[in-house]
């Protein structure tokens, strides 16, 4: 007589498999199952890495920095950045580490329409391609302190307007014409009290790059009150000494 307290023996006794015998009127309790693991994402099983997990700037995203060797000398020549601001940068770099020109994309257009130049005193030239036809039309001069000292309208690789303060004030007190676009300035403007009126006019009527005609608004009514012609009233091109030669080629090179 068997004892259904004794397990009951299936099979070779070699290899038997035993099972203790169920308690009377019960059903035999299956194993809890152990939980599997829960799967993590991670980049290898193509999720999206968490939240806090530092990534690197993207080209176009602020803070993107990509240095570049494009003449294989071991040597940065080339790096294309993404300002703070998101303007798109590229910084041409000589072969000691020095900015020799900064090319931006100010308007997001995906074309780079300012070129600036810095100098070896700390001055940087600036020039702008306004309308995207791959030609300067703006330029502008930075003294060391950052202060604006010339701008420029250019037309057809020529300079038909500059205004210049020479004082440092801040504000411009000359101004100079091309008025008939040969490529030099024969017109010059002046604001000599700094009240930003004009007080005189000097002329090269001749295209010599001589000033011989002078007129002079006295009680500041916009109407010439005396007109002298001089042969001696000094060369045009002292009013243009305080500013480099132009920065258009830096962009249209």
């Amino acid at each position: 007589m068997s004892n259904s307290s004794q397990p009951t023996v299936t099979g070779d006794p070699a290899t038997a498999t035993y099972v203790p015998a169920s308690a009377p009127g019960t059903e035999p309790t299956a194993p809890t199952p152990t939980p599997a693991p829960t799967p993590t994402d991670t980049p290898a099983n193509g999720a999206v890495p968490p939240a806090d997990v530092a990534t690197e700037p993207v080209p176009g995203q602020a803070g993107y920095f990509s240095p570049r060797d494009v003449d294989g000398d071991g040597l940065v020549d080339v790096i294309h950045a993404v300002s703070e601001e998101g303007i798109s940068q590229i910084a041409h770099v000589d072969t000691d580490g020095n900015v020799t020109l900064l090319e931006e994309d100010r308007d997001g257009n995906d074309t780079y329409e300012t070129a600036l130049r810095p100098d070896a005193d700390g001055s940087v030239r600036v020039a702008t391609d306004t309308d995207d036809d791959g030609y300067v039309n703006q330029a502008a001069y930075l003294n060391a302190d950052g202060d604006l000292t010339r701008t420029e309208v250019i037309e057809d690789g020529a300079v038909v307007e500059a205004l210049i303060d020479t004082d440092g004030d801040g504000s411009p007190d000359v101004a100079m014409y091309d008025t008939d676009q040969n490529g030099q300035a024969d017109t010059v403007v002046r604001d000599t009290d700094g009240d930003s009126v004009t007080n005189d006019m000097l002329v090269d009527t001749d295209g010599d790059g001589q000033l011989d005609v002078s007129a002079s608004d006295e009680d500041l009514d916009g109407v010439a009150d005396t007109v002298t012609s001089d042969t001696d009233l000094g060369d045009i091109a002292d009013y243009a000494a305080p500013a480099p030669d132009t920065a258009a080629d830096d962009i249209n090179s």
